[in-house]
């Protein structure tokens, strides 16, 4: 692999030096990740919904067959076989472990092959890795997002050990790692084609001469040759599966949001602001700091490109609209980590001391731990609540249909239950019970979204029939039509169980809700409790008479 003389240099002198740092590095990565997979149900909003569709995906046969069909041309197919894969090695809970713990420890690995391949006397620059692994998607349950994030940066570092002497073979490599990444998400893969693409494209536009101009445009090149596969599939996919845009955020929120890293590292209290707050300045400081040493080099320096990144990236997170009409793990909050991940790969292209490095290190590292210790209470009154919903299973018969009503939301809880600002474990926890029970959850939202592998088979419109036209397991409470919903089009058949979640816990407002009282009239009219979930009664179970 090709590097400069220099960068060789500091790669020895980083061995000679830090022998022991690695193991630092790497002991503090498998600290942050034991009390996360520790946890029996990591608290993620979408996480559970993944494990059922695994499952689906391992048991395509009976009930599974009657109500759903497998989509294979969908651009987040690769995280769904890797969860299927651990799901039917183990178990869905332990399934899951497995890929928050997976995630959790390549995610900093990832970052620090990323920078150690543009400067290795900035290594101890990769410590951002620790709280960035466990961030906001990862807690929205973003598995697939979540895994692009390793494979950008795998790319990153890739291209930089090879871009000097990009062989036909080495751009063969490129373009598969172009490729799985587009399989397991298209932002990530649009994000590492684009950083790969200006920094190839950068000599050419800045006017090299010479022989350092055949050079760069053999390099670009190859590198079109390595993206065009993988750019004509998503294009394919996007003109097959167009998605509409959601709502817009205020710029002032936006700003807010980046100086502060919310929606970045942030997602359950306020307490979690002070530390993605740390990891801001820090990231801030070091880029004053670069600025004003480069101050005097021109722009057609190649170190410019990476801070052209970050500018393009920051003017879309501004101007583009949403995906999500909720803001939540939409296009606007996923820009927002890539502005602080090409923000980090700039710093890192300038040498540190060893003082300034340990600084930053120290001062990442804390972040990293405090993170954790403000989510913890956070973590444990959320895993014993997803632990009481699942508490019923045993009474569901496998193969049967189920729907779940939430009468109590995570981010607007009544007093006793846990709040979270962003992401909600018991959204969808009626995934659990799908995955490990085996019953057709009508409500699984994967189904209803074109860029899943799991869909409703034709003819099957759970939204239609039951939900009046919308997807009800975020109302509180809940308008849908349990009895006489299979006069509707698209009805999937007989509701065989109900499960009703937060109704006792619920406001007075949503108790005596006009919605409320035609669920409890049509549960009168056609079913009968069989389980109540303890200690609290979180949760009451129905089945058809």
């Amino acid at each position: 692999m090709a590097v400069s003389s220099d960068l060789e240099v500091e790669a020895r002198r980083s061995g000679r030096s830090g022998r022991i740092e690695p193991w630092v590095f790497a002991a503090l990565v498998v600290l942050q990740a034991i009390p996360l997979v520790a946890l029996r149900y990591f608290p993620s909003e979408d996480g559970s919904a993944h494990v059922a569709s695994a499952e689906i995906l391992n048991n395509f046969h009976g009930s599974f067959a009657e109500y759903f069909r497998i989509r294979w041309f969908v651009p987040n197919l690769a995280g769904h076989l890797l969860l299927a894969g651990f799901v039917r090695l183990t178990d869905p809970v332990s399934a899951s472990r497995i890929m928050v713990g997976l995630i959790v420890v390549a995610l900093p690995c990832s970052v620090r092959f990323a920078v150690r391949s543009i400067r290795p006397s900035s290594v101890l620059l990769s410590y951002a890795g620790l709280p960035l692994a466990v961030n906001f998607f990862l807690h929205r349950g973003l598995y697939n997002f979540s895994l692009g994030l390793v494979l950008f940066f795998v790319i990153v570092g890739y291209w930089y050990r090879v871009r000097d002497d990009l062989s036909p073979r080495r751009a063969l490599g490129l373009g598969a790692l172009f490729l799985i990444t587009l399989v397991d998400h298209a932002v990530p893969f649009m994000m590492a084609v684009f950083v790969v693409g200006v920094e190839a494209l950068w000599p050419v536009v800045t006017g090299v001469s010479g022989a350092a101009a055949t050079s760069a445009r053999r390099r670009l090149r190859a590198v079109t040759f390595a993206a065009l596969p993988s750019l004509i599939l998503l294009g394919t996919y996007t003109v097959l599966e167009r998605r509409g845009a959601g709502s817009r955020w205020g710029v002032g929120t936006l700003l807010a949001n980046l100086v502060t890293f919310n929606r970045v590292l942030t997602a359950f209290n306020r307490k979690e602001l002070v530390f993605s707050t740390l990891v801001a300045l820090v990231l801030g400081v070091l880029t004053l700091v670069n600025l004003v040493h480069t101050r005097g080099r021109s722009w057609r320096d190649p170190t410019w490109a990476l801070m052209a990144c970050a500018v393009i990236v920051l003017v879309a997170y501004l101007a583009l609209p949403d995906t999500d009409s909720d803001g939540g793990g939409g296009l606007t909050a996923r820009l927002g980590f890539f502005i602080v991940a090409f923000a980090l790969l700039w710093n890192a292209q300038f040498a540190m001391r060893a003082r300034e490095g340990l600084v930053v290190a120290v001062a990442l590292s804390a972040a990293a731990f405090g993170l954790l210790g403000a989510r913890w209470s956070t973590y444990h009154a959320f895993d014993r609540e997803v632990a009481e919903y699942v508490s019923i299973g045993h009474v569901l018969r496998p193969g049967a249909t189920l729907v779940p009503l939430n009468f109590v939301q995570d981010d607007n809880p009544p007093p006793g239950m846990q709040y979270s600002k962003s992401a909600r474990p018991t959204l969808q926890a009626s995934g659990w019970l799908m995955a490990e029970r085996k019953v057709v959850d009508l409500s699984h939202f994967e189904a209803y979204l074109q860029f899943f592998p799991i869909a409703f088979r034709d003819g099957v419109d759970p939204k239609a029939s039951i939900g009046n036209g919308k997807i009800w397991i975020d109302q509180s409470p809940p308008d849908v039509r349990l009895v006489g919903h299979d006069r509707a089009p698209g009805h999937p058949g007989s509701i065989d169980y109900v499960l009703v979640f937060g109704l006792r816990q619920a406001s007075p407002e949503v108790r005596h809700a006009p919605a409320t009282e035609r669920v409890l009239t049509q549960l009168k009219q056609g079913y009968r409790r069989v389980a109540v979930s303890k200690p609290r009664g979180l949760v009451q179970l129905y089945e058809r008479r």
